[in-house]
């Protein structure tokens, strides 16, 4: 199994957090990537980060020209795991955003295990942009024709570099919308209608998706008796995968808000955090999901309660096993902080809520993060762009950590990478105990065509490489390949195309 490692350099800097993260440890201190000015504000902050741990930023940066006019510019850079920085920074936004209250718009990125990534923004109109691992445009910000008043858009990108955006739209036709892309920025059919009836206020989309390409949406609605968090499930090629369904499990009229969402690989398992006010202070609700199903009910992310919306906006990611990490900004202690909570792909917390940045002077907010190979990548803003990298945590060493579960592993074979391939691919797959596995090939005519493992594993993440050849070791054709999993009781077949 290829394992992620760091440099010296980057071992070197590790860090112990404060006593009170209970046994979370720093592994890239706090560096800023933007620092404000008298002229110049930086907030809106995302990350994502591709298979290696190689991380990208974007953020908006608003400049101040007189009093009453200034300019609004998108802003990235993309960086090793160490925090080195692969590039200078790049600006994104090619069309210029200006006038009195110029707005401060938001930007949405995602990452695919390759590197290549997607970014878009815009308010009224949106805009993305395509990037390969380089960091490198792909020809020029593209509008999305099917928006006529839209803002808060939110991108999801597969394995392949298909990708789907999400948007409210605050005129008629009036809800939250979706337009699929294929790899090159092709629009694969019409605009997606999400939410159902057409009447609702709404806003704030999320979106999540697979690596298949399968896709949750999920956003706020505020009307007509109904007020929570609603979701769609959708197949990838776009068809609906059931009905809306709402998210929070009370029936009060409370104030739920600025829900995010994250899915593991398989999409399998996928988490939804949310605000809300259900027992009169604000909280943070949290609802897994696993099989299609809610697993347990909403539970409360935060040990302490907090009375501010505006100190109080969630971030999730979540790995390949389904293990995940919610962070936000919380006053608990009077300035505000990121605070961080981890779990494992059962719900279950590990150890307690920790705090995620080491400098503290003045207030931190709207934080992101991601999840990748063990380590939490996570950025926020005090008007100056910042970023740290922290280990997640081994359940067992951590005091006040739940009961441990059986496992926090499930059997799962994951889509090999690349795919189609030449002449080699990658094969991942999870195993929830020790035991033997079996991993065989065969050609669509469901010959025999290799072994590739045939031994007893331990529990945990492991992978195989499959070099296009048979066990003779002779190259085999291009055409449809079959990889088939066997261990214990579980099986699981996918398809792979070897393309010469």
């Amino acid at each position: 199994m290829k394992k992620h490692t760091f440099s010296l350099a980057f071992i070197f800097f590790i860090t112990s957090v404060f006593a009170e993260n209970l046994g979370v440890s720093q592994v890239v201190p706090d560096f800023c990537i933007e620092s404000s000015s008298d002229s110049t504000f930086h907030n809106f902050p995302a990350i994502g980060v591709d298979k290696e741990g190689n991380f990208v930023v974007v953020w908006t940066t608003m400049i101040d020209i007189n009093s009453q006019f200034s300019t609004t510019e998108i802003w990235g850079r993309r960086y090793r795991n160490d925090g080195s920085p692969l590039t200078p920074k790049f600006r994104i936004n090619d069309k210029e955003m200006y006038g009195e209250g110029a707005p401060m718009l938001p930007a949405s990125i995602d990452v695919n295990d390759a590197g290549n990534f997607i970014i878009t923004w815009g308010l009224s109109v949106i805009y993305f942009q395509r990037y390969n691992s380089y960091a490198e445009p792909q020809g020029n910000n593209i509008q999305i024709k099917a928006v006529t008043s839209g803002e808060y858009p939110a991108v999801g990108m597969d394995r392949s570099g298909n990708f789907t955006i999400a948007w409210a739209n605050w005129y008629t036709p009036r809800g939250i919308y979706a337009q699929r892309f294929g790899s090159e920025g092709d629009s694969l059919g019409t605009a997606l209608r999400i939410n159902q009836p057409y009447y609702e206020e709404i806003w704030n989309p999320a979106i999540a998706m697979n690596e298949a390409g399968d896709f949750i949406i999920v956003w706020e609605k505020g009307r007509y008796g109904e007020e929570g968090i609603y979701g769609q499930l959708f197949k990838n090629d776009g068809t609906a995968d059931g009905a809306n369904f709402k998210i929070n499990d009370d029936n009060s009229n409370a104030y739920h808000g600025k829900a995010t969402i994250a899915i593991d690989s398989s999409g399998d398992i996928f988490a939804v955090v949310w605000q809300n006010n259900r027992l009169g202070d604000y909280n943070l609700y949290c609802q897994l999901y696993r099989g299609g199903e809610a697993h347990g009910t909403n539970f409360i992310v935060n040990e302490e309660d907090n009375d501010s919306t505006s100190w109080f906006v969630p971030a999730i990611a979540m790995d390949k096993l389904g293990r995940f990490i919610i962070i936000w900004s919380d006053k608990r202690n009077g300035d505000s902080n990121i605070y961080g909570q981890c779990y494992n792909s059962n719900g279950e917390a590990i150890g307690k809520n920790f705090i995620v940045n080491t400098r503290q002077e003045g207030d931190q907010g709207q934080p992101s993060v991601d999840l990748k190979n063990g380590y939490i990548f996570s950025t926020w803003t005090d008007g100056s762009i910042w970023a740290n990298v922290i280990e997640f945590p081994n359940m067992s060493s951590i005091e006040g950590a739940g009961k441990r579960p059986e496992t926090t592993y499930l059997f799962k074979l994951f889509p090999n990478f690349p795919n189609p391939f030449n002449p080699a691919t990658t094969i991942e797959y999870a195993l929830k105990e020790e035991t033997k596995v079996i991993i065989k090939i065969y050609n669509i005519l469901g010959k025999e065509i290799i072994t590739l493992v045939n031994e007893t594993q331990p529990a945990g993440y492991q992978s195989v490489i499959w070099n296009g050849v048979d066990r003779f070791g002779n190259p085999v054709p291009s055409g449809i390949y079959i990889c088939r999993m066997v261990t214990g009781n579980f099986t699981k077949s996918q398809k792979m195309v070897l393309m010469k």
